[in-house]
């Protein structure tokens, strides 16, 4: 929660900036055209409000967005967004909502105290089983193979040079050996933490998608950690941003992984590449 009240606290209105998002801020409107709002924030907000003795007012922002800069200096016009924005430029008196405090924002609106928090994490989808056709391959990597079949070419000359011989047994038991992954399909093992996903998406096997309204990108970019770092740059980068949306599951062949706070039921689903 935000705020920076010109007014007195005497008044009977204030605008309140808030974010319409399913289970946590929802804004019903009734037939007779008045406004009211559910949800475990909006009914949070309502029951302070009511009790302090205030009516309020709801600003929604056009861009969805919860508080961020677009430039350099904060003190430029029009460069907050989102929540913060209408705090800070007066269209709204407060901002309701889970916005994380940072040193920018201390520098523009007052934060209550913090009452609610929780850790992100990154979901991904499930790996599929690689094609027997191609699982011959997969044992080895590419400098791997390069060798092995440097040896193929350059073995029977050694082996003609010093007139050794193999059985046929020892080369029906090597052939076996290699053959045995087009037995089943094989599934490559999920990603499990950061380390790992940052691996994948710097060899190009995964791509990885967070919220642009999500503060997680500005920890990743400034992180003392060069892993955590590189994988920001990575999203920034490619301008992976995902969306909210209603609940759609992700359903991809690709290496996708979604970062996203570690809460009940997230509803950060679909992606726009």
């Amino acid at each position: 929660m935000a705020s920076k009240l010109s007014k007195t606290w005497s008044e009977p209105l204030i605008r309140v900036a808030v974010n319409p998002l399913p289970g946590h801020m929802e804004i019903i409107k009734k037939e007779d055209g008045q406004i009211s709002v559910s949800g475990m924030e909006g009914m949070l907000m309502d029951a302070v409000l009511t009790a302090l003795g205030y009516r309020y007012e709801l600003v929604i922002p056009a861009d969805g967005e919860w508080g961020r800069t677009t430039g350099n200096n904060w003190k430029d016009a029009g460069n907050w967004t989102g929540l913060i924005g209408e705090v800070v430029y007066d269209r709204a008196d407060l901002a309701w909502t889970w916005l994380t405090p940072n040193l920018k924002r201390f520098q523009v609106v007052d934060f209550s105290n913090v009452y609610h928090g929780e850790p992100m994490t990154f979901g991904i989808t499930k790996p599929y089983p690689i094609p027997s056709s191609y699982a011959v391959f997969f044992p080895f990597d590419l400098p791997y193979w390069i060798l092995i079949f440097a040896i193929i070419i350059l073995m029977p000359l050694v082996f003609l040079f010093v007139g050794a011989r193999h059985s046929y047994s020892q080369l029906l038991l090597q052939t076996f050996v290699l053959l045995a992954f087009l037995t089943r399909p094989f599934t490559p093992n999920a990603i499990r933490n950061f380390r790992e996903l940052l691996d994948a998406v710097s060899k190009g096997h995964a791509e990885c998608y967070m919220s642009k309204h999500c503060i997680a990108l500005k920890f990743l970019l400034n992180s003392e950690e060069k892993y955590m770092k590189s994988l920001g740059q990575a999203v920034q980068r490619n301008n992976w941003n995902a969306i909210y949306y209603d609940d759609i599951p992700l359903k991809s062949t690709r290496n996708i992984a979604v970062i996203h706070r570690m809460g009940p039921k997230p509803r950060l689903l679909n992606y726009s590449v």
